[in-house]
């Protein structure tokens, strides 16, 4: 059983035959063919499933350049993972994507669990009984608990009938639109456990957009967000949540592939994808959590981003830019 706090990629022999790089969609279609054997006869999917698997892999590609141009590993471990975790890339049921992420100049595939994918697999056997994401804006009224963070919602705006509603607070429910991230106090998550129990994870604003501002993010994502930024907050405070949530190891191994995945490899900083889950309050390899706004826990030395840059620090990583010709921001 893998330890919930550092979740085991199932380890296989990948073919000698992957293409280091697919240079097509006949490059794709064969790294996806490579994959299903491992995906039946180690990983236990019945076959059938392992082709629609297989087809939605294939419908995805068709759609993206950037896919038809991956590293050939990637491609297989993403394949790999959607059996270890459970998940599904039926576009119907939106429980995880295949993306493409730039890492070091090179594209690679990544599965990428989706809020709901995330859902589902913590409340599996194991998990949480139920887990949801909220947030607090400007103008609700609300109570938290400091010793417990139990958060309650007293009065939501949103929820009032129109008609008893004063002018200022019309004002502040049309200001959500337009001006989102001033609007917002923070991010929460809600889980109940099987002991009946009820703990909440609260993000503040500010916080979440050192999170938000540390992703170089493709064209696409950037517009997603623009669009939809409320449901950004929402799925980053479950990420967030299920750090410190009993969990199965297939939730485990999901949520690690969220925050390996939400990065593009390369940060408007120069910092490492590893530091992602430095922000978020996790480990991963000997990354530390770091204070964005302090010291080095190690040195002392000043951090960027949540790493440190004193190159003779045991938590130091030399910092990786962007090539020349990509683009940081639109």
């Amino acid at each position: 059983m893998a330890d919930q706090n550092n979740p085991i990629v199932i380890d296989v022999d990948a073919p000698a035959n992957i293409p280091a790089v697919v240079k097509n969609p006949s490059d794709f279609k064969g790294v996806v063919r490579l994959a299903m054997p491992v995906m039946v006869g180690k990983l236990g999917l019945k076959e059938e499933t392992v082709r629609k698997e297989a087809a939605y892999a294939i419908q995805i590609m068709e759609k993206s350049q950037q896919l038809q141009q991956v590293q050939g590993k990637s491609l297989y471990d993403a394949m790999i993972n959607i059996a270890s975790t459970g998940l599904t890339l039926n576009p119907a049921l939106k429980l995880a994507y295949l993306v493409p992420r730039r890492e070091r100049g090179n594209w690679i595939a990544c599965l990428q669990p989706s809020y709901m994918g995330m859902i589902k697999l913590c409340t599996d056997p194991g998990g949480v009984l139920s887990i949801s994401s909220g947030i607090v804006y400007e103008g609700d009224e609300y109570d938290v608990e400091p010793a417990s963070m139990q958060l309650t919602i007293t009065r939501a705006l949103a929820l009032q009938p129109r008609t008893k509603l004063s002018t200022d607070e019309k004002k502040l429910l049309e200001a959500r639109e337009s001006d989102f991230w001033n609007q917002i106090i923070f991010g929460y998550s809600r889980a109940q456990l099987h002991n009946g129990a009820v703990e909440f994870d609260i993000i503040p604003r500010e916080r979440l957009m050192k999170i938000q501002k540390l992703y170089v993010k493709t064209r696409q994502e950037d517009a997603w967000q623009r669009q939809h930024p409320d449901e950004w907050v929402k799925k980053t405070c479950i990420a967030h949540h299920t750090k410190t949530l009993p969990k199965s190891e297939k939730a485990a191994l999901a949520v690690d592939l969220y925050h390996r995945s939400s990065g593009s490899g390369t940060l408007e900083d120069g910092v490492s994808m590893r530091s992602i889950d430095a922000v978020l309050g996790g480990e991963q390899g000997k990354a530390r959590a770091v204070d964005l706004d302090g010291p080095c826990p190690t040195c002392q030395q000043i951090t960027e981003g949540g790493f440190c840059r004193n190159t003779s620090c045991p938590d130091a990583e030399p910092p990786q830019y962007p090539e020349a010709d990509e683009k940081i921001h639109n």
